[in-house]
């Protein structure tokens, strides 16, 4: 028998034909979810497991004698994200700028160092502004910004992303540094917007 324990207290193990500890980490994130919380650690039998990496293991629930789990306040969490988000817009602009600089002087190779960051911190971005979704359950559809939902705003960062890394493997350094400058650098503060659109779900 599964001792399960929520935030120091004793919880009923989620129902349902489970043999798996994926399957009971899904059952119990939307049990807990439904409250407006979210599963922040995880620990099996006295060892904290690292979220995903080690949650989504294959492992039998048979064997396991006690699961402790803690949970934390999706808006809360949702709010952190926003914050991490709008810091790394700012790191992104001057990334961006400086990667600009090293190709039009034709310093090739440290442009590529940045760039490399640079694409790696878009792809952080767009996830996050994809999982703050979620986790507040906004309709990108339907939200609007400007009269734009945001669903057309992330798709569009997609493209310029698309694009950015096509020109890339290619090797056409004089369209990657335009795409950098005219395309996705004013794209920033759009994204900027979007995430004060984001916030206003969270406080509403």
């Amino acid at each position: 028998m599964i001792q399960c324990m929520v935030d120091g207290h004793e919880h009923a193990v989620p129902a349902g034909d489970m043999d798996e500890l994926a399957m009971f980490i899904d059952a119990l994130s939307c049990e807990v979810g439904v409250q407006g919380r979210f599963i922040a650690t995880l620990a099996i039998d006295g060892r904290e497991l690292y979220p995903s990496s080690e949650w989504y293991q294959p492992r039998k629930l048979e064997g396991i004698r006690r699961i402790e789990v803690t949970t934390g306040l999706s808006r809360q969490l949702a709010s952190d994200a926003l914050q991490q988000g709008d810091r790394c817009l700012d790191e992104l602009q001057r990334t961006l700028l400086q990667s600009v600089e090293l190709f039009r002087s034709g310093n090739d190779q440290k442009g590529m160092k940045l760039f490399i960051d640079l694409v790696s911190r878009l792809e952080w971005f767009v996830t996050t502004v994809r999982s703050v979704g979620d986790i507040m359950g906004v309709d990108f559809a339907t939200t609007l910004m400007d009269g734009t939902p945001l669903s057309e705003e992330v798709e569009g960062m997609n493209r310029i992303l698309l694009d950015i890394v096509g020109a890339q493997e290619r090797r056409d350094w004089v369209l990657l540094g335009d795409l950098l400058e005219y395309e996705l650098e004013p794209q920033m503060e759009r994204c900027r917007d979007l995430l004060g659109v984001l916030q206003q779900t969270i406080t509403t």
